[in-house]
């Protein structure tokens, strides 16, 4: 089933997931589960990798991409594919891609992948590269035959002094070919930066990474309201502006939600501007702590969740709606707070929005659920679609991916002790 060096490749990414708090629904009955998870493959941390932290995507064949953050032949995790079995009811089959050794080639990678037309992964690593182990930016190219060794390009090696360290989050393609991500530390401000990879003029050409914004994580700076330390990447909405979160600092100390526009109206840089400010952490009601960027919704809303907050320190999902006037302010609404039990808490991810308008999403501990709107402006409602435990998974670090009717996936923990890959179909 596993087809490499694909042209024109079809590829599924994961769903790209504020001031005042306004009034939120009660909290809605959960519904029950009709769902059933399938464990796609347990990972073992020593003939193959161990801890996955990431989402995984997706190519028109249904073949699985994604990164496992340690342990495996190179010692600092791994590129894998998980290809469908060729038999309805057969094992999926692992395929190494590429192992990295801490060094030059980067280590322990953290974020998920994207894939160009022609099949080429693009990632970061949180560690290696430097002599300072900083990270990296690389990129897989499949082999020219079936069965070959996958080649890696560092395309840019961080300097934490320069342009940021330890990039924990994946990248995203623009329209162009230009790639955005995250550091999560680093910089002038020793809180991170949001940076801009532009590919080769010529073939064979560098990459050449830009710093479009650095986070202050000073206490002491006005800089540290605008957040610090991304963790969960961009979003890329109209006009090429940029979406984001960061889970500290924020004048609450708990996190923002962060926008990013291009230069304009006579600016020569990148504008930050604060949608809304969390926190702060350990205090009922708002949410703090978001582990999850934001995803675009019907009219430019966003939709997100966090990590703690809410009505017993779970995390909330939430709903970000624009100003109804230029340049006013953004309106948060609390759809859904995790309370625990089988409500799950410590919402993690990214969140996924389906045509209908239902999200779907992970907690880390844990499961993973669906939020159905209301129809009458009642309360938004959670039905879960798996509770993972032990054998069945434990401590998802992200959210699902949503492709061809079935919710695919990634736990840190669980299964064999190392991590798993999932199904969920409904």
């Amino acid at each position: 089933m596993k087809k490499q060096g694909m042209k024109g490749i079809s590829m599924v990414m994961p769903g790209i997931i504020w001031a005042a708090l306004v009034a939120y629904p009660l909290l809605a009955a959960r519904t029950a589960s009709a769902q059933t998870e399938t464990v796609l493959w347990n990972f073992n941390n020593t003939s193959d990798y161990g801890y996955p932290e990431a989402p995984v995507i997706a190519d028109s064949l249904g073949n699985l991409y994604g990164t496992a953050s340690s342990a495996g032949p190179g010692t600092r995790g791994g590129v894998f594919e998980l290809s469908p079995p060729a038999v309805s009811g057969g094992s999926w089959t692992e395929t190494m891609l590429f192992s990295f050794d801490g060094g030059a080639d980067g280590g322990s990678p953290q974020g998920g992948l994207v894939m160009d037309a022609s099949g080429n992964l693009y990632g970061t690593t949180s560690e290696g590269g430097d002599a300072d182990g900083d990270g990296v930016v690389f990129e897989l190219s499949p082999p020219a035959t079936e069965g070959g060794t996958w080649t890696e390009t560092i395309l840019h090696t961080f300097n934490r002094v320069t342009d940021g360290d330890a990039p924990t989050s994946g990248l995203v393609f623009d329209a162009s070919g230009n790639l955005y991500g995250e550091a999560s530390g680093g910089g002038p401000g020793s809180g991170g930066n949001v940076f801009k990879m532009n590919p080769p003029a010529t073939s064979g050409g560098s990459w050449t990474l830009t710093v479009l914004h650095n986070f202050n994580s000073s206490s002491s700076s006005t800089a540290y309201a605008g957040g610090c330390n991304p963790e969960t990447g961009v979003t890329i909405g109209s006009n090429g502006v940029l979406y984001g979160t960061t889970p500290y600092c924020g004048a609450n100390a708990g996190g923002v939600v962060f926008q990013l526009s291009p230069p304009t109206n006579g600016h020569t840089t990148w504008q930050e501007i604060v949608l809304h400010t969390f926190g702060p952490p350990n205090r009922l009601g708002d949410g703090a702590l978001p582990r999850g960027g934001v995803t675009i919704g019907k009219g430019g809303v966003l939709f997100g969740c966090t990590n703690e907050g809410g009505k017993n320190y779970g995390g909330i999902a939430y709903e970000l709606l624009p100003p109804v006037t230029s340049g006013g302010a953004w309106t948060e609404k609390i759809l859904f707070s995790f309370t625990g039990g089988t409500v799950g808490y410590q919402a993690v991810g990214n969140l996924v929005l389906n045509s209908n308008g239902a999200l779907y999403g992970a907690t880390t501990g844990s499961n993973l659920y669906k939020l159905t709107p209301p129809t009458n402006g009642g309360a938004w409602t959670e039905t879960v679609l798996a509770t993972f435990s032990g054998g069945t998974g434990f401590e998802a670090m992200s959210g699902p991916l949503l492709y061809k009717g079935a919710l695919y996936g990634t736990t840190s923990l669980g299964g064999s002790g190392f991590g798993i890959v999932y199904e969920v179909a409904f």
